[in-house]
């Protein structure tokens, strides 16, 4: 989002400790939502639309050579990019660890894992259950 105010919130989140951080830009709202630990913590007006380029996507960090010192300090895990404006209720779900009831499969991956054989982007104990019920059929 770059050109774009940065959207900051009151709460302490440089603790030392695991926070669920999720933003959301909603193009008919023309927002930016900010949740921290599935509740909303600050909002703000965008009339800038984002701009696709074809510059590199970075996450914890900045692509602008100027800002090489504000890169995160820390770890990411389960980054998710939607193409829609998930609404508040969502965002509580997945801070929850709960399913959305899209009725689209969450994960989508661009090559399909070896031993993946249900074919959900993960090689875990359904594949292993599908290698079972084909040995117990022969």
């Amino acid at each position: 989002m770059s050109g774009m105010p940065e959207l900051t919130c009151t709460r302490n989140v440089n603790d030392g400790t695991w926070h669920h951080i999720a933003v959301v830009y909603d193009s008919n709202q023309k927002k930016r939502f900010l949740y921290i630990e599935g509740q909303q913590e600050n909002y703000d007006n965008q009339s800038a639309a984002l701009i696709i380029s074809s510059e590199s996507f970075v996450i914890g960090g900045r692509l602008d050579a100027l800002y090489d010192d504000r890169g995160w300090d820390g770890k990411i895990d389960d980054v998710r990019l939607y193409n829609y404006a998930l609404n508040p209720e969502e965002i509580e779900l997945i801070y929850n660890n709960l399913p959305l009831d899209t009725g689209v499969p969450e994960t989508i991956c661009y090559k399909i894992p070896n031993g993946d054989l249900n074919q959900d982007c993960l090689v875990n104990c359904l594949d292993l259950s599908i290698i079972a019920s084909k040995w117990l059929e022969n």
